[in-house]
This record gives C-alpha cells, structure tokens and sequence, in this order.
C-alpha cells in the first residue's frame, strides 16, 4: 500500500526473482574384463582357514579336488594339516550323465505301439 495525498492506494507486489541454476557433469566409464581362475581363499575371523582349489573339471568348471588348511597344522609334519576332499561327477560314473551339449543334432526314430489292458 502507498499513501499519496492522504489516499491508500494498493500497489502491486514488486518482488520479482530470477534464478537459474546450471549443473555440468562429464562421466567416464572404463570396465576392464579379465578372466582368472581362483586359486586359494584365505579367511581370518579369530583363526586363519586357506582354502586351495587344485583340480578342475574340463567340461562344466566344477572344482574337483579341495584341499582346507585351519590351524591345527603340525610344523613337524607339514603335509599332515591339510584336508583334502575329491567330488567325482556323474557323468565319469554312469553313462547318460553327461552335459546336454553331447545330444545337440542327434535324431531318432520311435514307433509306438498301442498296448492292450489286461481282461
């Protein structure tokens, strides 16, 4: 409100605001693949266990052969504080276990033959 000549006259709100905000980002991305087999795992929460992968197996990357070290190891003996454990897989035991990727293109005939219930 303005007062001129003793009269009240309403004026408009003159708080004009501007504001301009700009923000510039730049992002580089670099992924870099490197394929590696692990080896051996070391964990340490009160006592150290190392767990070696030693064998794997050539058609399906299963480990085969695991060998545990924790801290019961003897000095004098040092063979003696591993644990080894051996997985065989299926399909060295029992044929028709192997992976699907052998039967890929194979075709074979089959007649089918109603078969009567007893009387």
């Amino acid at each position: 409100m303005v007062k001129l000549l003793g009269l009240t006259i309403p004026a408009p709100n003159a708080h004009l605001q501007y504001t301009r905000d700009e923000i510039y980002i730049h992002v580089t991305n670099n992924i870099i693949h490197r394929k590696r087999v692990l080896k051996q795992v070391e964990t340490f929460d009160g006592s150290s266990t190392s767990i070696a992968e030693n064998f794997w197996d050539k058609l399906t990357g299963n480990v085969l052969l695991t060998r545990v070290q924790n801290n019961f190891k003897d000095e004098n003996q040092p063979d003696k504080h591993w644990t080894y454990s051996y997985t065989i897989p299926a399909y060295l035991k029992y044929e028709g276990m192997s992976g699907a990727f052998q039967n890929i293109g194979i075709e074979f005939d089959a007649q089918l033959n109603k078969i009567k219930p007893p009387n």
